[in-house]
Order: C-alpha cells, then sequence, then structure tokens
C-alpha cells in the first residue's frame, strides 16, 4: 500500500476511533469466516462494527485519536470493536460469549468511557447486567445484587435521595408544629379569661341576693 494510502486510511481510522462511545480490542486465530461473519451480525444489531486492522496501520489511527494507551494492546492479530451505542455491556457479553465458545478468540481490552479497560475489566463489564436491566431494577424496586461500579453509584444515589426525603418530611412536620406552639398560650388565655369573667358575675349575683335580705331584717317591726 502506498504511502499516501496509508495516511490516509490511518486517517479514517482514527476519525472512527474518535467517533466511538468505545472500543473493544480483541485477538483471533483460526475463526472460521462464518463464524466471523456471525459474530458482525450480532454486535451491527447493538450499532456495532466489528474491523480488523493491521497493526502499524492500528497504531498510527490511535496516535492520530491520541489514544496511546490502547498501543499495549496490540499485539499479534488484532481487531477492532467499534461502537456508537450508550450500553456497553452489551457488546461486552457479546464478545465474552465468542470468547467462550472459540478458544482461539481472547479480549484484550478496551477504552469505554473515556477509560482504559484491560481483559479482566472488560469480562467483568460483560458480568453486568444490561442498561436495560439496571434500569428496570430501579424502577421495580428488585432485589436482585448489582456488582461493581453500577451498584456503588446506584446505593450512593438511592441514600441521597433517601437523606433528601427525610429532610424534606422533618422540614414539613416542622412547619405544622409551629403554629400550634403560638396558638396554645393564646388558647389558654382566653380560657383563664373566660373562667375570670364567669367567677365575677357568680360573685355579684351573690352579692345582689345577700342585699335585700339584710334590709327586709332591718326594717322588720320588733315585737
Amino acid at each position: 500500500m502506498p504511502r499516501e494510502e496509508k495516511k490516509y486510511m490511518a486517517k479514517e481510522i482514527s476519525g472512527r476511533f474518535k467517533e466511538s462511545q468505545s472500543i473493544f480490542i480483541t485477538g483471533f486465530k483460526g475463526i472460521k469466516a462464518t463464524d466471523m461473519d456471525n459474530l458482525r451480525g450480532k454486535l451491527g444489531q447493538v450499532t456495532s462494527n466489528y474491523l480488523i486492522i493491521k497493526n502499524t496501520l492500528a497504531k498510527s489511527a490511535l496516535k492520530d485519536a491520541k489514544l496511546l494507551e490502547l498501543d499495549q494492546l496490540i499485539e499479534g492479530p488484532s481487531s477492532f470493536t467499534l461502537t456508537d451505542s450508550d450500553d456497553s455491556t452489551k457488546v461486552a457479553k457479546i464478545l465474552a460469549s465468542f470468547a467462550k465458545k472459540h478458544e482461539g478468540f481472547n479480549i484484550k481490552g478496551g477504552y469505554v468511557d473515556g477509560k482504559l479497560f484491560l481483559e479482566d475489566e472488560v469480562k467483568r463489564l460483560a458480568s453486568l447486567p444490561s442498561r436495560e436491566v439496571l434500569l428496570a431494577q430501579i424502577v421495580g424496586g428488585i432485589g436482585a445484587p448489582i456488582s461493581g461500579l453500577v451498584f456503588v453509584l446506584s446505593g450512593l444515589l438511592g441514600g441521597f435521595v433517601r437523606v433528601l426525603d427525610q429532610i424534606q418530611k422533618k422540614t414539613a412536620q416542622m412547619k405544622k408544629e409551629q403554629p400550634k406552639q403560638t396558638q396554645e398560650p393564646q388558647s389558654q388565655q382566653t380560657k383563664m379569661g373566660q373562667e375570670n369573667a364567669v367567677s365575677q358575675e357568680a360573685g355579684s349575683d351573690e352579692a345582689s341576693d345577700v342585699a335585700p335580705e339584710g334590709k327586709n331584717e332591718e326594717s322588720a317591726p320588733q315585737a
């Protein structure tokens, strides 16, 4: 391949690297063409492309895309899975499943959400539930165990929401109790005033009843 053509190809591949949400690098040896076609078909269903690129061309493209950390993964025959999907777990599951069924296929690593993933980390990603399943668990309140980073993040988020809910409830309760506390002394004062008024009226009635009796006794004729 002429030098100018190599530069053009490297630039094209570099552009695809930059546009991809995730990049997975795999190794292959002795895989049948029909099996490779089946793998491409499954990856295509999750908006991913499976490419076989020569190492020198791949390294040049990675350098242009400023993804030099992936250079260490390129050794021996290498293939690249580029995905536009936000759910990288689906892609990792397909690759991990294919690797279990074919001895000549192995996962080297990848680049997910701006971070380098080594072989074990990609396999761990493949063991996680898919994005749809995680959302269903959160919405439905399913108590299935969730491992890894997703579990930590969802736990922190859930705790944060619960704390906010408790603060909101406590604030509402305090607002309800405040008027009661201010109204109670007023009601007691009103009640005491009413009782004093009643007692004063009762005293004046008794005084009016006693006075006439005293006058009658003084005016009575002596025997």
